[in-house]
């Protein structure tokens, strides 16, 4: 379990270096948003499988439905793994991750992405 933790967060944090290199720049077109918002859904899977691995490790599950993403963030805040306000946070991205995941990422607001 600690290796797999090990391998995502350091994925996690090369890909946080990566995106800062992108968001430097005070102006961006359309394709540089688009590789920032993949680097910021992939930030955020990484997340989603560090605490998929932790929770398996407690012997709970998510069911296999359609709101498995939402049902994880609900099991890790019930279990005491993140506070309300990442919770809240996490949701936040997690509706960013579904936009971008199916295929809108070319109807991203520029300003909104780069908060």
């Amino acid at each position: 379990m600690k290796e797999k933790i090990l391998r995502e967060k350091a994925l996690i944090n090369e890909t946080i270096k990566e995106l800062n290199k992108k968001i430097i720049k005070e102006r961006h077109n359309r394709d540089e948003i688009i590789v920032i918002s993949k680097y910021i859904y992939d930030i955020y899977c990484g997340i989603e499988n560090i605490l998929k691995i932790v929770i398996k490790n407690m012997r709970k599950d998510v069911a296999n439905s359609i709101t498995w993403h939402r049902d994880l963030l609900g099991l890790a805040r019930s279990s005491g793994l993140i506070s309300e306000e990442t919770l809240e946070k996490l949701q936040e991205l997690l509706g960013f991750r579904h936009f971008v995941a199916h295929g809108y990422a070319v109807k991203l607001h520029p300003v909104r992405v780069l908060e």
